[in-house]
């Protein structure tokens, strides 16, 4: 990963190889530096202080489509069997940690639904409130429909009051949620459907 990131900011800053030859001087045009990939800018990207290196898009992919599995055959009516629903939303955390932006939205979707159903949060339920609307808000702001219209506010400044049910949370765990979504978007960019 380390000499392809190398050599994807050489091309892009444009840094010449000391073999080429030096008697046609390079193009500066910026049509002559071909843009990144946009694989190549999550990786750059990834490679700042405090982000980690995603897995492959096709690993997380895997992981979203077990975990969808495993959540949709834990539902029994209105009900959730809690082993396969947990087993599944643990696979769909993995693939929306690593960018899958239907896991994101997903995981958010089911994990704060299945915690806000079963009554007043819980200090021992901060950490899947909070990774569940982080992931949220990345996938509303990537565009994900399902993820925007679940929860109202999720679009919102974090300095601004939380709407319902968000304001039914604990102090400071809504701020908590935007921060991890905008640190997150902040190192790989937003996911793109695929």
């Amino acid at each position: 990963m380390g000499s392809a990131l190398a050599s994807t900011l050489a091309v892009v800053l444009g840094c010449q190889s000391t073999s080429m030859s030096t008697s046609v001087p390079p193009d500066p045009s910026p049509s002559a530096v071909p843009a990144p990939s946009q694989e190549a800018e999550r990786e750059a990207a990834a490679a700042a202080p405090g982000c980690t290196p995603l897995v492959e898009a096709e690993v997380a992919a895997g992981e979203f489509a077990r975990g969808q599995a495993k959540v949709g055959e834990s539902r029994e009516g209105e009900h959730l069997h809690s082993s396969p629903f947990e087993s599944g939303v643990d696979m769909l955390r993995i693939a929306a940690a690593n960018g899958n932006l239907k896991a994101q939205s997903l995981y958010g979707r089911a994990l704060f639904g299945a915690r806000f159903s079963g009554g007043a949060p819980t200090p021992e339920q901060k950490d899947d409130y909070v990774s569940a609307i982080a992931f949220l808000r990345v996938a509303a702001k990537a565009g994900d429909l399902d993820a925007e219209g679940y929860l109202p506010g999720l679009m919102l400044d974090p300095a601004e009051l939380p709407m319902p049910p968000l304001d039914s949370l604990p102090a400071g765990w809504v701020a908590e949620a935007f921060g991890q979504a905008d640190a997150w978007i902040e190192c790989y960019g937003l996911p793109t459907p695929g």
